[in-house]
């Protein structure tokens, strides 16, 4: 990216012998990112989420840097949601989950393309345990009895072993990326209606700032009466 880059020194930064992201390519990509945020621009979650860094000694914290990726995943969201109403949202949504239902519904062992014999890929056992929970978290008629649905950090760091004749490992990661983007739009669209329900038992009055009056000036009071003579009565 050309132009003065952001050195991002709130990162911590792995020890003098540790490995970390290289950090120029960590403080362009978040700069880039940032100031097309800034200017209302879009950018896709899935470009921050496949965004790859070099590993040096005393670069920036992993962990520290895939936090900040995850949170910067959601701002995307966010902003390309900004603008839609909410019923546009919610028929988008689940039109979405339905073609990912579709694709996903194969038979185990045949959900996605497979290696030959003589290469390795990701293990279709693995990937199927997770496709079976996503399935149960996008089935609108699903309680998921079998544990909590699937977020999208639990897609994010899923790790699949490898085995010959596995599964063609970009087939997979492209899927799951469109299961990441639709957990993070899903997660965005509750917390949206979320605080459309609160405007809405509350009223639009109560997150308006009330206007400052004067308090009422208190009328002047005439001279006290006098004090009756001594005696008198």
């Amino acid at each position: 990216m050309r132009g003065r880059r952001r050195d991002h020194r709130r990162l911590r930064r792995a020890g003098w012998l540790s490995r970390g992201y290289a950090r120029g390519q960590v403080d362009e990509l978040l700069s880039h990112v940032e100031q097309r945020l800034g200017a209302g621009e879009p950018v896709a979650a899935a470009d921050v989420r496949r965004a790859g860094f070099d590993l040096v000694r005393h670069g920036y914290d992993i962990g520290a840097v895939d936090r900040l990726l995850d949170r910067l995943e959601r701002r995307c969201v966010e902003q390309a949601m900004a603008d839609e109403p909410l019923w546009a949202l919610e028929d988008d949504l689940r039109a979405s989950a339905g073609r990912l239902r579709d694709q996903l519904s194969g038979a185990p062992g045949a959900r996605f393309a497979r290696l030959g014999r003589m290469h390795r890929g990701y293990d279709p056992a693995d990937v199927d345990a997770l496709v079976e929970r996503v399935l149960r978290t996008l089935d609108p008629f699903s309680a998921t009895p079998e544990g909590a649905p699937v977020e999208a950090d639990d897609v994010r760091f899923t790790v699949f072993g490898r085995v010959r004749g596995g599964y063609v490992e970009p087939a997979v990661d492209d899927v799951l990326d469109r299961v990441i983007d639709l957990l993070l739009r899903h997660a965005v669209l509750r917390a949206q209606l979320a605080a459309a329900e609160v405007v809405q038992a509350l009223g639009p009055d109560a997150f308006t700032a009330p206007a400052y009056e004067e308090p009422p000036a208190r009328p002047l009071s005439g001279p006290e009466p006098p004090l009756p003579a001594a005696g008198a009565g």
